[in-house]
């Protein structure tokens, strides 16, 4: 065990060189000779993060722990600009610093941290120092892991309380993978490797039997297509890194029967690739499985990326290929990217992992995929290869993709939007989520901690998409985040009234 120097001189734990300016207390290092099993237990990820850590063959080679306090009078550098930052819970230039020898060849590393609130954030070595036989000047690298000052709990609000069960411990793990032969092919990145393992396409019955799994796809299946002409078609569309039934299953049984019941039995969802190609795309490929000479008349409940993907069938201006006739009267749009979402950006994916790690590891979420799929972007950023993925590219704000579809005439079709204004109810990762999240990268916009409320809606702003005249908003109150969307019963009842009313009395 070694003392901290509160003045960013550098102690020596373990293997490993650590600054820690301005703070004071002691650091503890648990090296690969103590054993895999308690490196493997060390430290605040869950038995399924660290486990989802180990089959993605990610290993963890050396742990620190610290117990730091913050030393009285130590607060933000001087400026208005730093007290700001430290207000809203953020400290750049008082990093902590931790040295880590060179990963062997054909190998990269990140180092994982999890403070005492269940903050889990991900740093990565110098652009530079990144990829296939590139290493830095000396025998180690350099990570800095940023602090997250938690503000005191005020005015009766609960207390945060340390997962560990001791405030001041933080925990920082060196997570090293084989960088194997994906470096630097965009066509087989670690996402696209995901995405071809776990999205493919296909469209499926959605019924209250068999909505919470998998099911088989009907796609060539021309006895069931027309079937569906008999009458209006409910149809399920998810969003990024999921399937229908990932982003769907937390909607009750009841209300899966009742809009069985509306619908006829005629209840489908469209499964999906999500990262490698675009909304207009997916559509494509959806209606070429319609066969010639039908007509099909479609409601849509959709979620996230799916509402551009919906859009862009409902606001089709092509025509639709062969003799297919495809009309969408309403659409439910839950959590939409309609304007989009800046963790698209490339520029953003370290928070974007960051703020989904932080859920996954504290609360969790309803995505079974999820984790593989945060750790597939891990493994992009440290080897600095980042593939163009046209599924993401179409959410960067102001993205040509978006301006085209944004610029297209709604026509006849209804738009209902569902958005959460998200605070998270509970201690562990509140400051993180209303400091970080909401402060830096939605720019103090209110958000459901992935897309801006106004984006779901719509704003007003010249080339966006419009508001919506029909809203549902859930309250911060309510501490619903943007997988959790369909398990609120107010979501839940206010989709059945909406589209039965749709059925009801058809435009």
């Amino acid at each position: 065990m070694a003392e901290l120097d509160s003045r960013g001189t550098t102690i020596q734990v373990g293997g490993l060189g650590l600054r820690t300016p301005r703070l004071s207390g002691t650091a503890e290092a648990l090296d690969s000779q103590v054993g895999r099993s308690r490196l493997r237990s060390a430290g605040g990820a869950s038995d399924t993060f660290q486990g989802a850590l180990e089959g993605a063959g990610m290993r963890t080679t050396h742990v620190v722990e610290l117990r730091a306090a913050t030393l009285p009078g130590a607060g933000p550098r001087a400026g208005a600009a730093g007290a700001g930052r430290a207000a809203r819970g953020v400290v750049d230039d008082e990093a902590i610093e931790l040295d880590v020898p060179q990963p062997s060849e054909g190998w990269e590393q990140a180092v994982l941290s999890v403070d005492e609130y269940g903050v889990t954030t991900w740093s990565f070595a110098p652009s530079a120092e990144r990829g296939p036989g590139v290493r830095g000047p000396g025998n180690t690298r350099t990570f800095k892991i940023k602090r997250t000052i938690v503000e005191p709990a005020t005015g009766g609000a609960a207390a945060n309380r340390s997962i560990f069960g001791e405030i001041g411990k933080q925990v920082l793990k060196v997570i090293a993978f084989r960088i194997g032969d994906v470096v630097g092919e965009a066509g087989r990145s670690y996402l696209d490797q995901w995405e071809q393992t776990h999205q493919g396409y296909g469209v499926r019955d959605f019924t209250a039997d068999n909505y919470t799994g998998p099911a088989a796809y009907f796609n060539d299946d021309a006895a069931r297509w027309a079937k569906l002409t008999e009458g209006r078609t409910l149809l399920f569309v998810h969003g990024t890194n999921s399937r229908a039934h990932g982003a769907f299953d937390a909607l009750p049984q009841e209300s899966m029967q009742e809009l069985q019941t509306i619908y006829e039995g005629r209840v489908i969802a469209f499964d999906h690739q999500s990262l490698s190609r675009d909304p207009m795309e997916n559509i494509d490929w959806l209606l070429d499985r319609i066969p010639e000479g039908l007509t099909l008349d479609l409601d849509i409940v959709c979620h996230s990326r799916g509402g551009l993907v919906s859009r862009s069938l409902a606001e089709r201006t092509d025509p639709i290929p062969g003799q297919r006739t495809v009309r969408v009267h309403r659409t439910a749009l839950v959590g939409a990217t309609n304007n989009g979402t800046i963790l698209a950006d490339a520029k953003h994916w370290n928070d974007l992992v960051d703020m989904l790690s932080t859920v996954l590891n504290t609360v969790g979420i309803g995505v079974g995929d999820t984790i593989d799929l945060v750790l597939a972007f891990v493994r992009q950023i440290a080897v600095k290869a980042y593939p163009h993925l046209r599924g993401l590219a179409c959410m960067v704000p102001s993205s040509d993709f978006l301006s085209d579809l944004n610029a297209r005439p709604r026509g006849r079709n209804q738009y209902l939007a569902i958005a959460s204004n998200y605070e998270p109810v509970g201690g562990n990762a509140a400051a993180y989520f209303r400091d970080v999240v909401t402060d830096r990268i939605f720019d103090e916009q209110a958000n459901d901690g992935m897309v801006r409320i106004d984006s779901v809606c719509g704003n007003a702003t010249l080339g966006a998409f419009a508001p919506v005249t029909e809203t549902l908003l859930l309250p911060d109150t309510m501490g619903i985040e943007h997988s959790r969307y369909f398990g609120v019963p107010m979501v839940a009842n206010g989709l059945v009234t909406w589209l039965g009313d749709g059925v009801a009395t058809p435009v």
